[in-house]
């Protein structure tokens, strides 16, 4: 080799060495082999900074790894879901009060009162949201009926003779505001009336069949009213508001009522002694704007006295076929945004919860599609409900929206009026909507009940959230 090459090689291997001398750290590099045992077991992780960490500091450590994932799960729907809760100032931690009530349950009975169109009525959706609680937090009977002839999925009514009753959202109305909690009075001029109760045995709401009490409310009477059940007589004193008796029965499916004066009858209502109780009470044909017609002293002994934990308002269909884009609109969400309003000053300790309207369909150029207006309807409703303090549920996008009715219908969920849900329709809207429910319930018990570390111990890897992905599942219908 030339000597011009062999000195060139040399500066070269110089220059390297000196680029390396600059870089290298001062404190050197630091390598690890792996030992035979490693290499026997097959392990060849790097030394991380878990190694420094302590048995119970890194089983600490796992835990929260592995709830930081499980809670991005919930998180994850409570975003993203078309069947989450729009809750306000998205706070998910609206409904907290309400299920510390139903997990108090067994001791305390709490209430939820479902009112709406003729969308719930025959006790659609709310005979599903009954059974679920009660199956899960105690409870029994089908809480309100009224005072008329009537028979729904759940019960029967008989009531001989026939009452006159004024609703205040249609029909004929009273002179005055003292309606009950359910919108109507039922008017008792003198003499007896007979009234006979019974739940039906079907068996998907097992709950629903037997009751061991039964309460009847009435009021504006100047002179007692009294009210016989089975071998028991009480009277309700005169009052301008809302009196109430409460009868405690052996556990039962039918009962006979008897009451005999004069005065304003509000219904009745037939639950458990403990327990969940929920209220279903459809106003057909109404819009949802009438609760401030409702006196005031007669709403709030109602949820006062029978702590109603969750009032549940359904309305917005019957706008449909008249309501127009602009004031119109404008002027109806604002109105139920003061129905939401006065709710909230009545029961100050009860939380809200407002399910939009359904899809509903009409005849647009000889083919049946959508309401133009219904998307900003159920955007409008959502917006208003948010700002008064009340959550939404969107019934229109869990069923899938535009044109969804159509195929609902075709798949039996729905009537031909493309408006009302069938049997099984309810039941479906119903077992989303308690899913959903529930899955807030146990955000609410996993941020709130103490850490089972037992659960986390059974693998030396961080655990995984898998039960929680499972739950928490897709809701879209």
């Amino acid at each position: 080799m030339k000597a011009s090459k062999i000195s060139l090689y040399i500066f070269i291997v110089i220059g390297i060495l000196a680029l390396v001398c600059i870089f290298f750290p001062s404190d050197g590099i630091h390598l690890r082999f792996p030992g035979l045992a490693d290499v026997m077991r097959g392990d060849t992780t790097q030394v991380t900074d878990e190694t420094k960490l302590s048995p119970d500091e890194l089983l600490d450590k796992r835990i929260s790894d592995a709830r930081l994932e499980e809670e991005s799960q919930f998180i994850d729907y409570f975003k993203n879901n078309e069947a989450r809760f729009f809750m306000p100032n998205d706070d998910v931690k609206y409904l907290d009060e309400f299920f510390a009530a139903l997990d108090a349950a067994g001791e305390t009975p709490v209430r939820v009162t479902h009112y709406g169109d003729s969308q719930i009525e025959i006790d659609r959706i709310s005979c599903i949201l009954r059974e679920r609680l009660q199956e899960k937090f105690g409870g029994g009977g089908v809480g309100y009926i009224p005072l008329r002839k009537l028979g729904t999925y759940t019960y029967k009514v008989d009531v001989n003779p026939d009452l006159t009753i004024h609703y205040a959202f249609g029909g004929k109305q009273r002179n005055d505001d003292k309606y009950g909690m359910a919108a109507s009075s039922a008017e008792l001029s003198g003499g007896s009336v007979k009234i006979h109760a019974q739940t039906t045995p079907d068996t998907n709401y097992v709950h629903s069949h037997e009751f061991t009490r039964v309460t009847l409310m009435a009021g504006n009477n100047s002179a007692p009213i009294t009210v016989t059940c089975g071998e028991q007589t009480k009277t309700i004193a005169p009052t301008a508001t809302v009196g109430r008796v409460a009868f405690s029965i052996p556990s039962n499916k039918e009962v006979d009522i008897t009451v005999s004066g004069a005065g304003s009858l509000y219904g009745a209502l037939i639950d458990g002694a403990k327990g969940v109780s929920v209220d279903n009470i459809p106003m057909r044909g109404c819009s949802g704007t009438v609760f401030n017609k409702i006196n005031a002293d007669n709403l709030r002994e109602h949820y006062t006295s029978m702590n109603v934990g969750l009032i549940i308002m359904q309305y917005g269909g019957n706008t449909m076929p008249y309501i127009k884009e602009g004031q119109p609109l404008d002027n109806y969400v604002a109105s139920l945004g003061r129905q939401i309003a006065y709710l909230h000053q009545i029961a100050p300790k009860a939380k809200i919860l407002f399910i939009g309207p359904s899809d509903m369909s009409t005849r647009i150029q000889g083919t049946m599609q959508s309401y133009p207006v219904l998307p900003k309807v159920v955007e409008g409703i959502k917006k208003v409900a948010n700002e008064n303090g009340a959550a939404f549920w969107d019934m229109y996008g869990v069923m899938g929206g535009h044109n969804s009715m159509i195929k609902w219908v075709q798949s039996g969920l729905a009537g031909s009026d493309h408006v009302h849900f069938t049997k099984k329709g309810a039941e479906r809207v119903g077992d989303v909507l308690c899913k959903s429910m529930m899955l807030y319930y146990d955000y609410y018990k996993w941020r709130t009940s103490p850490v089972d570390k037992e659960k986390y111990m059974k693998s030396s890897a961080p655990a995984d959230s898998t039960s929680a992905k499972n739950e928490i599942s897709e809701q879209k219908m």
